[in-house]
């Protein structure tokens, strides 16, 4: 077992080397990173300007019950939800939403060619000379979930920063807990994706077609999460258990999510050690 992590840990040391003299990993990161700013440099100025008309404050003060009660029968959802989503900052609520809708295409760009490369440029066949299947594996998952991390925590902290320095009225020390729950979430749910786009990349051997694969089974994810019959099969259909202000729900959602991400691994790791490479 040492003797497998041992290998591994090499290979994904090598991995991450090579990812940065490619410079498709850093390039990924630092696009997803200026997106992040971008998000908090217009959600500001939005913000700001409006909260500088005339009246807003005690406009806002007085309709809150009355805009409480439209959501919650837009959204269908229980009151405890809606009040628990209007005690969140708005900032950080609107960030995460967002990277729960773009982060999977992140992932699936850094790491379309996470299992398939070396099988595509045959040099698995050197690699495992001296390496077992499963620590090549290990390897590469380490190496992109490093990657993973790297832009999740950049990304946090690009906008987090923005919006401390630049909006009105933003708390960071009592945004911190929401900040620090929503990209606990964040990674959760990039390990799911992580997974698919791992599962993908192993049964595919182009890196585009990779990419493409995986858009559309994200789509259909998309879509299959809208059925009350089917959706579960989705881990789209999970993504608003993580909103709720029951921790029953959030824990589903979470471990729905690990699930998924688990399975997905499990797949991508039985191909590859049974397939010709």
């Amino acid at each position: 077992m040492n003797g497998t992590l041992n290998q591994a840990f090499k290979i994904a040391r090598f991995d991450l080397g090579t990812a940065v003299r490619t410079k498709k990993a850093f390039v990924g990161i630092l696009l997803y990173a200026g997106l992040a700013l971008l998000v908090a440099a217009i959600w500001t100025f939005l913000q700001n300007k409006i909260m500088a008309e005339p009246g807003f404050t005690e406009s806002m003060a007085a309709s809150k019950d009355r805009m409480l009660e439209a959501v919650q029968m837009k959204l269908g959802a229980d009151k405890a939800l809606i009040q628990h989503l209007a005690s969140l900052p708005v900032a950080v609520m609107t960030f995460f939403w967002l990277t729960q809708s773009f982060l999977p295409v992140l992932i699936a760009v850094l790491s379309s060619d996470i299992l398939n490369r070396e099988v595509r440029t045959k040099s698995a066949r050197f690699v495992l000379l001296r390496a077992s299947r499963t620590s090549l594996f290990i390897g590469k998952v380490l190496s992109h979930g490093l990657l993973l991390l790297i832009a999740a925590i950049l990304s946090w902290m690009v906008f987090v920063i923005y919006v401390t320095i630049n909006l009105n009225g933003f708390d960071l020390v009592a945004a911190m807990p929401s900040i620090l729950m929503f990209l606990g979430f964040t990674l959760v749910c990039g390990f799911c994706y992580l997974g698919l786009t791992a599962l993908v990349s192993s049964l595919i051997d182009g890196s585009g077609v990779t990419i493409l694969v995986t858009f559309l089974i994200l789509m259909a994810f998309a879509s299959l999460s809208q059925s009350d019959t089917v959706g579960w099969i989705s881990p789209s259909f999970y993504r608003y258990r993580l909103w709720s202000p029951e921790i029953t729900e959030i824990l589903i959602g979470l471990g729905a999510y690990v699930g998924f991400g688990a399975l997905f691994f499990a797949g991508a790791w039985q191909r590859l050690v049974r397939r010709d490479v």
